[in-house]
């Protein structure tokens, strides 16, 4: 410690948990703030680098561990050390330990509590004569016979406080450590816990609920009266963000654009920061809808938003714009005069695009990206030509893409709706669903309850209808949410089919909308527009009459309708009901997510050129690990591919001659290796090779796989998908093609049946048939095994295949059986096309 003369006022903060074993789970210290937060942020174990601590704002506090100091210090600007110390003196979790030196009160003073008790409280005199201990413990060091600043060391070494610490300080842009004599420094942060205040409202509370009511209407004039009287600006009382942050992302809602330039004319400034960062920022990355967020950033533009402001990530906009690819905000900050030369941590927005472009094979994409780069100054890249999808397979790839869609929609929609009557009408204090009501009213609508409606969400309901025109309007809004308000009109003719006009999008997709349902959307239109257009729809056909206290039953009865025929097309897609003449994989359902792509080109035809790219690239590549095990996987998913006859497998099989080959360069360098290392993948390439060589009737290279697996191995392949006693199943399976029989297998076969797992023990029954050569015996236990095999559910397609199954039938069939007779979809589960190499 510092033996200055002359001592500089200092007054630090320490923390550490009471509990030893915890003292380095800093992120879980239990630290009370005097103030309201906007959260914490926690980082712990091993980074030394200090942009960790994030950038700076306003108001901040962070609590760091640092190597060599057993206590964690306190630093920060939004309460003092002494505020802090009262804040969580009394925590039966935290040792608080406050120390410093005050020239004017207290001199020299250590002040430390443990477990919500003081423990030692010390003060000295300014001139650090008189010392004031309160403390047993301080008592029995006997500090009397010491001066002040004697007695503060004595105390700081006796509880491991280490002074000096470095400083931590901030500008507009960064934190940096400075050390003793005032330099930067390496801190050796290890962990830290940071909290950034909240804002304080900066004017009249009341006057600012008043102004968010406003703005939740698109009420300009209201808007301009709350701040006439006093609303705060700067921060609202329910969202916590600025009143022009919080207009900026209505702006899509009647009124929106109004509230946002009637702000800024009031004073907002559209360059600042809410909190922390600049409000340009919240239109150019993922904090709301592309579509909205480049609305927001044109109106912010035009006000004179600088377009080259750096934020808290240390980017511009144009820059957090390029990483995001939106295409739109990179072209309106351009012509806004965006500078896209300015270098964010080293990199400039041209340089990450390219970077971007580099690493992309999907042509959809790859367009995007060269259209971004020559907004930004760059040159266009060349492109081959998309070419369409043969019809036929573009077709299998839209009904993959439309069952994938139905299983989805299936599994979140309840089987009925919910609707529960009460008396009070939720919506009619809102705006605008009053001036909607006035205007329903207006137009013959009488009032039919309200209700709470529950599907996918939680819906308040404010029902009308018109027994004349024999409609009914719902509005609605989600529970306890301020989202947009919505309008429903829906008439039902005598063939029960029902007209629905809405002006929002419907949960349920149009390619899943029942046939009896007509479904229009007329996006932010008034209910009196929408009733409009229904009566245009319905003109001259034959409607249910309506009763206003039949509501309930009739929306619940079409609700129930929708519900049933979606599951019922969902049912009919995955049998295949409509599709009888599909080829052999749609029965399997085997569904490719390439499939789904909207690329036509990202098809199964790129997906095989994919994979033969990997073997291709693991045959010319020396290395014999990661591309080798790429190469093998290929090798397998191709051999599936042809199996299953999806379009764009390979016509012959010479893929499968350079996979045998990667696949012995690869378990060669295994085996020389001590310590193996995915060992579990190893030995799932070693069961695709097998297969893959008896595919094709290279029984040599299937009996060098085989004898890569020694007994002793066993052990080391067990992993969450690989048990042991599965391991020794196939290591039985393989071990028939030996030409010598391997000892002590019984040992093996025993375990087996001495454990709980069914599928060792199915294929084990398998083998045994074959080696007792009974054909009935065979296909029996085959058929039983393969109703037992459960893939992997987070496996690829391509890899949910029982390769132990497939290596029985071929081992069964080398020696001389016939191939098993099983039901179509036992049978196709079992990869077994034979075909010699060319």
């Amino acid at each position: 410690m510092s033996r200055s003369s002359s001592p500089k006022p200092f007054d630090q903060l320490f923390l550490r948990h009471v509990q030893e074993r915890k003292r380095t789970e800093t992120g879980a210290l239990p630290i009370r703030m005097p103030f309201e937060t906007t959260g914490s942020t926690s980082c712990d174990g091993g980074s030394s680098n200090i942009k960790v601590l994030g950038f700076p704002c306003d108001k901040w506090i962070i609590v760091a561990r640092i190597a060599r100091h057993a206590w964690c210090p306190v630093y920060g600007n939004a309460a003092t050390a002494q505020e802090l110390f009262v804040a969580n003196k009394s925590s039966k979790r935290l040792e608080v330990a406050r120390v410093g030196f005050d020239p004017e009160t207290d001199g020299w003073f250590v002040q430390i509590s443990r477990a919500g008790k003081i423990i030692v409280n010390f003060s000295t005199s300014p001139d650090g004569k008189m010392i004031h201990v309160e403390s047993s413990m301080a008592r029995d060091m006997q500090l009397g016979s010491c001066d002040g600043k004697e007695a503060f060391e004595k105390l700081c070494g006796e509880f491991e406080i280490s002074l000096p610490i470095p400083r931590l300080v901030a500008d507009e842009n960064e934190f940096q450590w400075l050390g003793v004599r005032g330099r930067p420094v390496k801190n050796g942060l290890n962990a830290y816990i940071r909290f950034d205040a909240e804002t304080e409202i900066q004017g009249d509370k009341s006057a600012t609920k008043v102004l968010e009511k406003a703005l939740e209407a698109g009420d300009v004039n209201k808007l301009r009266q709350a701040v006439h009287d006093g609303a705060a600006l700067n921060r609202l009382v329910e969202t916590s963000c600025s009143a022009i942050q919080s207009a900026l992302f209505k702006i899509d809602r009647p009124g929106g654009v109004e509230c946002v330039e009637a702000l800024i004319e009031l004073g907002c400034d559209v360059n600042a920061k809410d909190p922390h960062e600049p409000i340009i920022f919240s239109c150019v990355g993922t904090l709301v809808a592309e579509s909205l967020g480049d609305k927001m950033l044109q109106l912010l533009l035009s006000h004179g938003a600088n377009p080259n402001v750096i934020g808290l990530g240390g980017f511009t906009p144009l820059f957090q714009a390029t990483v995001y690819q939106r295409k739109e905000a990179v072209r309106l900050l351009i012509e806004a005069g965006a500078d896209p030369t300015i270098p964010s941590h080293g990199e400039t927005c041209i340089s990450r695009i390219q970077q971007s472009i580099e690493k992309t094979t999907n042509p959809t994409k790859l367009k995007l990206l060269s259209e971004i780069l020559v907004l930004l100054g760059g040159e266009a890249i060349e492109q081959d030509e998309i070419q369409p999808l043969d019809p036929d397979l573009q077709s299998e790839n839209d009904y993959f893409a439309l069952l994938q869609k139905a299983k989805m929609v299936s599994r979140i929609l309840p089987r009925q709706v919910e609707l529960a009557q009460y008396k009070i009408d939720r919506l009619g204090s809102r705006t605008p669903f009053d001036k909607w009501q006035h205007e329903l009213v207006e137009l013959g609508f009488e009032p039919a309850g309200n209700y709470l409606r529950t599907l996918l969400d939680r819906r308040d309901l404010a029902v009308f209808n018109n027994p004349t025109s024999h409609f009914d309007v719902v509005l609605s809004a989600d529970r306890g949410a301020g989202g947009p308000p919505m309008c429903e009109c829906q008439a039902y003719l005598r063939d029960g089919s029902i007209f629905t006009i809405n002006n929002f999008d419907t949960p349920v997709d149009p390619d899943l909308d029942p046939d009896f349902v007509k479904v229009v959307v007329i996006n932010k239109a008034t209910p009196g527009k929408l009733i409009r257009k229904l009566t245009d729809l319905t003109q001259g056909e034959p409607l249910e009459p309506i009763e206003a206290d039949s509501f309930a039953e009739r929306y619940r009865n079409a609700y129930g309708r929708v519900l049933a025929a979606i599951q019922d097309k969902v049912k009919r897609l995955s049998s295949y009901q409509d599709a009888p003449n599909l080829p052999r994989y749609r029965r399997l359902a085997v569904q490719l997510p390439i499939s789904t792509e909207e690329d036509p080109r990202d098809s199964s035809h790129l997906f095989a050129t994919r994979l033969m790219q990997d073997i291709t690239d693991a045959a010319q590549d020396e290395d014999t690990g990661f591309t080798s095990e790429l190469a093998i996987t290929a090798m397998m998913r191709l051999i599936a591919m042809k199996h299953f006859q999806l379009a764009g497998a390979p016509h012959d099989n010479r893929f499968i001659e350079h996979g045998l080959q990667i696949a012995h360069r690869y378990i060669d360098s295994i085996q020389n290796q001590r310590d193996l290392k995915s060992s579990s993948f190893w030995f799932e390439s070693i069961e695709s090779a097998i297969l893959a060589a008896m595919l094709v009737n290279r029984w040599d290279d299937a009996l060098q796989f085989s004898e890569s697996i020694k007994m002793s191995m066993l052990s080391q392949f067990v992993s969450d998908d690989i048990s042991r006693e599965y391991a020794s199943a196939v290591f039985l399976i393989i071990s028939e093609l030996r030409e010598k029989p391997i000892r002590n297998t019984q040992k093996l076969c025993d375990e087996i049946e001495s454990s709980s797992r069914k599928r060792p023990k199915q294929l084990l029954r398998v083998l045994e048939s074959i080696r007792s050569k009974d054909q009935a015996a065979f296909e029996r236990e085959l058929a039983t095994s393969l109703k037992a095999f459960k893939p992997p559910t987070d496996a690829h397609p391509m890899d949910r295949l029982p390769l132990a199954d497939a290596i029985l039938v071929q081992v069964a069939q080398h020696r001389g059986m016939k191939p098993p007779t099983l039901p179509g979809k036992l049978r196709d589960q079992l990869i077994s096309f034979v075909g010699a190499l060319p």
